[in-house]
């Protein structure tokens, strides 16, 4: 519970900062959801959790700027929390075609006996148009001392004028561990701003070590899922 006061405090306090930095730019999302593996850089770092998220942003001279919390509670009684923030930005290079560039600082307190805490710093670079999106990550999680990249490739699109179709593929390097996955990602908005979401995925991993302190289990070709709400406002 001290956990969850201090995420809602930190959110409570980005929302403010934000709000009065520029009310007219403002964005913000919340989403709550459940996941029978929470993953990260396609690894598993918690099972069968639900999560609440809240993210606020604000746009000044064409780069966005935002900030994010996370709190997280499986159904073995563990509890953690996410928080960071970072920036990004969209480039024109030609007639419907951008490169956007986003990097952020993200704290985790996972809350699980086998997975340490860290900082992750990230930057994601992804060519925007209306065929298919190229993009790569970098990431460095300091305490873990893993580092890499994902790549991989998506295509979202309207199935029936009804719902949001997006699948992607991916591959990702770490110092300690490599990973392929094929993901669906399926979205509804069923009210205004309000979206319901669910995704499916492939993951198949390979640790390279065994001294794991990055995953709560290796996936060997399972299949995990998870779905949820999202309000953008």
């Amino acid at each position: 519970m001290n956990k969850l006061f201090k995420v809602l405090t930190l959110a409570s306090t980005l929302s403010a900062a934000t709000l009065a930095a520029d009310l007219d730019n403002l964005s913000a999302s919340v989403g709550v959801d459940y996941n029978t593996s929470y993953l990260v850089n396609n690894v598993s770092q918690a099972e069968n959790a639900a999560t609440t998220s809240l993210k606020v942003g604000v746009n000044h001279f064409g780069v966005d700027f935002y900030a994010r919390g996370l709190f997280l509670a499986d159904t073995s009684q563990n509890t953690g929390y996410r928080y960071g923030g970072g920036l990004s930005k969209s480039f024109g290079l030609a007639d419907g075609l951008s490169l956007k560039v986003d990097g952020a600082v993200d704290r985790a307190q996972t809350g699980q006996t086998n997975v340490l805490d860290y900082t992750e710093a990230n930057v994601i670079f992804s060519l925007r148009n209306s065929f298919l999106i190229p993009y790569a990550k970098g990431a460095y999680q300091i305490e873990l001392d893993q580092y890499g990249y994902t790549v991989g490739v998506e295509k979202p699109f309207e199935l029936f004028n009804f719902i949001t179709v997006n699948p992607a593929v991916e591959y990702t390097k770490m110092t300690d561990y490599e990973a392929y996955a094929a993901k669906i990602t399926l979205t509804k908005t069923i009210w205004k701003n309000l979206s319901l979401f669910a995704q499916g995925a492939y993951i198949d991993n390979n640790f390279l070590t065994k001294t794991i302190n990055f995953a709560t289990k290796e996936l060997n070709g399972s299949l995990v899922g998870s779905g949820g709400l999202r309000w953008v406002f």
